[in-house]
């Protein structure tokens, strides 16, 4: 670990935030399913942003990219858990696409530990950074396409 890395210390500070936040929402109602979803959105949220802390504080390229990948399963879950709360929060109910959008996910986690979705981890100036394998565009792709169908279905309503 390289405890002196600057960079490290906005992503851990957005970390605790955002995961206060969450705790918060989610005691003020913990029968909504709006603020459960935001709960499980911000853990997901902390997830990819504490995994990003470590990889930047990694003295070595394996360290970096195995935190690199553990903060990716975060980021798998970002636009489905915004599409799940902006349709809840919107009271659209759609369960057969949730359901898919879900889904959709499964082979990103399967493979989130390969070469296919990181392929490795570069040193930056920053610290390190990972470096998108042979299908991460298709994720990447999938990802804006949802999160662009959130917005625009809170644009519509």
């Amino acid at each position: 670990m390289n405890p002196l890395n600057p960079f490290a210390i906005p992503p851990l500070i957005t970390c605790v935030i955002i995961f206060t936040t969450g705790v918060f929402v989610f005691f003020k109602n913990r029968k909504s399913s709006v603020n459960i979803i935001f709960g499980v959105f911000s853990l997901i949220l902390v997830l990819w942003l504490f995994g990003y802390s470590m990889m930047y504080l990694s003295k070595d390229s394996d360290k970096a990219l195995f935190w690199a990948r553990t903060g990716f399963l975060g980021i798998i879950f970002i636009p489905i858990l915004s599409y799940h709360f902006i349709s809840t929060f919107l009271n659209i109910k759609n369960r057969i696409l949730l359901f898919l959008i879900y889904l959709s996910a499964v082979p990103s986690i399967l493979l989130s530990r390969t070469d296919y979705i990181y392929s490795g981890a570069t040193l930056r100036f920053w610290g390190y950074y990972p470096t998108a394998g042979k299908i991460y565009i298709i994720f990447l792709s999938m990802f804006v396409i949802l999160f662009l169908y959130g917005i625009w279905l809170l644009f519509i309503h």
